[in-house]
């Protein structure tokens, strides 16, 4: 996938905003003459942008959307959850108003990235507004790795979104193995690995274990069931085992992550 946002090496000259707006918050719902560029990520929420003689682009839980300055949209939200976004401007500011919407392979790093910048800018630290630049061009980094991602012919690309519709239908009750995966989409393994990795960011293993791991974060901040309940229902039969992949990739134990954000609120 192509942008006009990276078609040059942009140089951001302000930052406007880095927030993390939980769920009683609802998104501004009409936007004239947007005064700033912006990447919007829905941790768990769900709208659509209806952008003004352009498309309607539809925002689902771990997808990002970029909303160039001066553009023209309405906000409809379908359903209610945490989004997080980064507002900017640019040197370049004579780009055309075209969004574009992204479905993100890597939803743990960029969750650390805009839980990184919240943190900063709400705190004011010294260091906070040079922090959260290094966060937005990690973030900038990020994004156009994911849009630069190889290109794979329509019938290779098929079988893996078959393969990634499995996973996503099966990780929370099966012991999903890798050689299955590749035996089903008619590859051997090492080819399946490849192919999946261009087309998803990540190798299926990693998307699996991310995949139970948002489910994870999700029960555990519901408050809905046990710690162990929360990995049993995500895909962990073994609670340690569960404890020490979640902290792998969140920095936290699912206690440390649950006091975490119960003390933020």
């Amino acid at each position: 996938m192509k942008s006009p946002f990276f078609e040059h090496n942009q140089i951001v000259t302000r930052l406007v905003l880095c927030v993390i707006m939980p769920p009683e918050l609802e998104p501004t719902i009409n936007h004239y003459d947007r005064e700033s560029h912006g990447f919007a990520y829905n941790l768990s929420s769900a709208v659509t942008y209806h952008f003004d003689n352009g498309p309607s682009l539809f925002c689902g839980p771990g997808q990002l959307i970029y909303l160039p300055k001066h553009s023209y949209y309405h906000v409809e939200r379908t359903r209610q959850g945490s989004c997080a976004c980064i507002n900017f401007e640019i040197l370049d500011d004579d780009l055309p108003p075209e969004p574009f919407l992204l479905t993100v392979s890597d939803t743990a790093r960029l969750e650390q990235i805009y839980t990184a910048a919240d943190k900063q800018w709400s705190r004011k630290a010294p260091s906070y507004y040079h922090a959260c630049m290094s966060n937005l061009y990690d973030l900038m980094a990020q994004v156009r790795t994911e849009l630069d991602r190889p290109y794979l012919d329509s019938g290779k690309a098929d079988r893996i979104a078959d393969a990634v519709q499995y996973i996503n239908d099966a990780y929370t009750t099966e012991d999903i193995s890798v050689v299955e995966l590749a035996a089903m989409s008619g590859m051997s393994e090492v080819y399946f690995r490849r192919l999946f990795k261009a087309r998803c960011g990540v190798p299926p293993a990693k998307y699996i274990k991310n995949r139970r791991i948002e489910r994870a974060k999700e029960l555990i901040l519901s408050s809905l069931c046990t710690i162990e309940a929360a990995g049993q229902l995500s895909g962990f039969s073994d609670p340690a085992y569960f404890c020490r992949e979640f902290k792998s990739v969140t920095g936290m134990t699912p206690t440390e992550y649950r006091n975490h954000h119960k003390n933020k609120e």
